[in-house]
């Protein structure tokens, strides 16, 4: 597969996610989500979502894995610095949300 195919397929996937993300359907958001990333780990903004759709679901401690994997991909991310803080509180981690 050429890197474009692997681009367009990528592309492709993310925009199913969100969309069933945004339908509410977050269970299969997150399925095809985890397909995009195994074709690109370091996409930070794919990343923020796989966080946002694990947050919705209340299954934070992997909400909180996806929001640190794409703050290293993203460090100036404010949005996943919030969404990771509000994941943290939820998650009784106190100390860990003040910080970000």
């Amino acid at each position: 597969m050429s890197s474009v195919d692997t681009l367009e397929q990528f592309e492709d996937l993310f925009r199913k996610a969100r969309t069933l993300a945004q339908q509410g359907n977050q269970e299969q958001a997150i399925e095809v989500y985890l397909q995009a990333r195994g074709l690109d780990a370091s996409h930070a903004e794919l990343n923020h979502f796989i966080g946002d759709s694990f947050l919705n679901l209340n299954r934070l401690d992997e909400a909180i894995a996806a929001y640190e994997a794409s703050l290293q991909h993203n460090p100036t991310a404010n949005w996943t610095y919030y969404n990771l803080a509000v994941a943290l509180f939820r998650n009784k981690q106190y100390k860990k949300s003040t910080r970000h």
